[in-house]
């Protein structure tokens, strides 16, 4: 289900999509098209005009490729080797978008992937079985965001015949994000993370969609683990200090195994730098108990990209953001959020104008990684004084004009909607676009339930196919 969300005014909307039975208040039916939705599809940028590379080197399974500086609508191939002796193989794939929007495609030969309703959502995913015909298969890359693509690239093929998938290897502090449960996708993941073993890490499983189980072990998911975390449900955020594992060597590995059924976005590293944002994806993270507490993360912008910030605390806390381009950055190259209106969560805009002009301050060029700093400020006592806090889990999400964020089932998420566009003497409304999705089989609902609250006018459009620049083809 697509959703757009348009207001007239600068607000924070806060969602929830409920799924149940009942009566039939979404006229729910999987195979309907609209004729707006057939020609959406013939888009002019999947022509074989666009440039197509193909690497020359081989992608090591399950070891992340960083892949910088891919173009608009430009498609790099890697081959990845395929079992020797397997006669059918199954292929998972995963691209985590940090500037831009990756697509996927897998094949026996390179091709371009073509732009599909979830382009625009921050990551993708890809889960194939294949009959063995090559001792190489190809997963190819693409983007059709015009501020290009910087993404991490992890693929996965094994035979099908075998039960347990090999372990991921995580980057320090970058998010991976992988299926799990459900249909061919494996019912859970080992991630690998080599480590100070004097630094404490911060381990962080946010599901998208579903539900998990974190449970980490010291050196490899075997015997008794020395944290596990069970949420109910939200993310499972677990920090490990370096004194809660075995003495040794100066570096030792960290296995993160990642049970349940959904699509999960799993972090590792310190605390410090933090970790990087995914457009259109919510990063969760905690609080410690005390007073005033701040934590950081990291997001990679183009120049010429508009970015749009926002988080909120589970506990209602209040919350500051701002941003920076490095601690020896200029002042005139930082940024402070506000309070939107309604005195909910924080929300920072950071202009593309404004980075351009950053990076010449700096001498960078390209896209800028910037610090971006959230602050929690403590309750005030019966005396107007600042007070201890609990420890409370906090969600921030950075989007783009164009991201599509997931909605998951009855919880709710916040974002800040720019004022309207004006051109030619007339007043554009700003969309803002979801994804809701919708359980199959068994689990397939009679009726889906989307409410927003705001503070200004408010639209919301709905349907089974994405129509980003015709909102009169929405049905609902």
């Amino acid at each position: 289900a697509m959703l757009r969300w348009g207001v007239r005014l600068s607000v924070v909307c806060s969602f929830t999509a409920t799924a149940s039975s009942g009566t039939v208040r979404w006229p729910w039916k999987a195979g309907h098209t609209t004729p707006a939705a057939t020609s959406a599809s013939n888009d002019s940028d999947s022509s074989d005009e666009h440039h197509l590379e193909v690497s020359a080197a081989l992608i090591e399974p399950g070891i992340p490729l960083l892949i910088q500086d891919l173009p608009a609508f430009s498609t790099r191939c890697f081959p990845v080797p395929t079992p020797r002796d397997a006669t059918h193989i199954r292929v998972l794939a995963s691209a985590v978008g940090l500037a831009g929007f990756p697509s996927l495609r897998g094949g026996w030969e390179p091709q371009r992937p073509q732009r599909e309703p979830e382009t625009e959502m921050g990551y993708a995913t890809l889960l194939e079985e294949h009959n063995r015909s090559s001792s190489t298969f190809f997963v190819c890359l693409r983007t059709f965001s015009s501020q290009g693509l910087d993404a991490l690239l992890t693929v996965l093929i094994t035979d099908t015949s075998d039960l347990d998938m090999p372990p991921v290897t995580l980057r320090p502090n970058y998010p991976s994000i992988w299926p799990l449960g459900g249909g061919m996708a494996p019912k859970e993941l080992e991630f690998l993370i080599e480590g100070d073993a004097l630094e404490d890490l911060r381990v962080s499983a946010v599901p998208i969609t579903g539900e998990v189980d974190v449970s980490v072990f010291d050196s490899d998911c075997q015997g008794t683990p020395i944290k596990v975390s069970r949420e109910i449900a939200g993310p499972d955020i677990v920090d490990v200090l370096h004194t809660e594992r075995a003495s040794g060597s100066l570096r030792r590995a960290l296995c993160v195994l990642v049970t349940g059924e959904g699509v999960v976005s799993v972090t590792v590293g310190p605390r410090v730098p933090g970790p990087f944002l995914t457009p259109a994806v919510q990063t969760a993270g905690r609080f410690d108990a005390g007073g005033a507490a701040c934590e950081r993360v990291r997001l990679l912008v183009n120049d010429g990209t508009d970015m749009t910030v926002t988080a909120t605390a589970e506990d209602g806390s209040q919350l500051a953001l701002s941003a920076d381009m490095g601690s020896q950055a200029p002042v005139a190259n930082r940024w402070r959020g506000e309070v939107p209106p309604g005195g909910f969560g924080a929300a920072l805009v950071v202009r593309g104008d404004d980075i351009r002009a950053a990076e010449r301050g700096v001498g960078a060029k390209g896209e800028v990684s910037l610090s971006i700093l959230l602050c929690r400020t403590p309750p005030a006592g019966p005396d107007g004084k600042a007070v201890g806090a609990e420890a409370t889990r906090y969600w921030i999400t950075a989007v783009t004009e164009t991201g599509v964020v997931t909605l998951k089932d009855g919880l709710a998420v916040d974002i800040s909607v720019p004022p309207p566009n004006f051109a030619a003497g007339k007043s554009e409304p700003v969309w803002r676009d979801f994804r809701f999705l919708v359980p199959g089989g068994s689990a397939t609902p009679k009726q889906v339930t989307i409410s927003g609250s705001s503070v200004g006018k408010a639209f919301l459009l709905a349907d089974t196919a994405r129509f980003p620049n015709d909102q009169r083809a929405y049905r609902w």
